[in-house]
């Protein structure tokens, strides 16, 4: 073999490594990490839609604006805010057992609101008559007012999260437009009920 042949099998083997690392570098790069793989499987839809996940199935009827809750069914103390209560109307099913909502969110472009835990049980919070039972009532969220003009008004998020480490699992998110709708003084809420089936 003479030195010219050495020299090019050494030149063609360097140039087969290095776009061997430089392919394994493109692979890598463009991997998904560790949150993208074990992120949660959102399952959207509307105000309207029935939307379920593994555990829930969730109907967003309304959407409601007010500085102040009106409970009817049991004294929840002074309910006025100065921001404002977003009032989320729901017909939610438990689809395993007694399900928790207290990790519920409103999603307002990158900013995530609780559920509040203002109203007095029974609530949707605690969806406690088993599966397949379907339950109609109100979640409320309490926001600042400023939200209302933020962009993502537009379309936020009601995320119905069952637990407070939903990787790898399934909830509904409904999208609900609140930038049309008017912030009243007072709101009825109702005790959480069964739904007739």
């Amino acid at each position: 073999m003479t030195a010219r042949n050495v020299l090019v099998g050494r030149v063609l083997a360097g140039a087969a490594i290095v776009a061997a690392l430089a392919g394994s570098a493109a692979l890598v790069a463009g991997a998904p990490d560790n949150e993208d793989i074990t992120a949660p499987f959102l399952l959207q839809g509307r105000l309207g839609d029935t939307v379920s996940g593994r555990s829930l199935t969730a109907v967003v009827e309304g959407v409601r604006l007010t500085r102040y809750l009106d409970v009817k069914y049991k004294d929840a103390g002074d309910t006025s805010t100065r921001g404002v209560w977003v009032v989320v109307d729901t017909v939610l099913t438990a689809r395993r057992g007694t399900l928790i909502l207290s990790d519920a969110e409103l999603w307002i472009d990158d900013v995530r609101y609780g559920v509040s835990d203002i109203l007095p049980a029974p609530t949707p919070l605690q969806l406690s008559y088993g599966p397949d039972v379907p339950q109609r009532g109100s979640l409320v969220f309490e926001i600042p007012e400023a939200a209302l003009a933020s962009p993502g008004a537009a379309h936020a998020t009601v995320a119905f999260l069952t637990t407070s480490d939903p990787r790898l699992d399934s909830f509904p998110v409904v999208v609900v437009d609140l930038t049309g709708l008017t912030v009243t003084d007072r709101e009825r809420i109702d005790e959480r009920v069964v739904v007739d089936q």
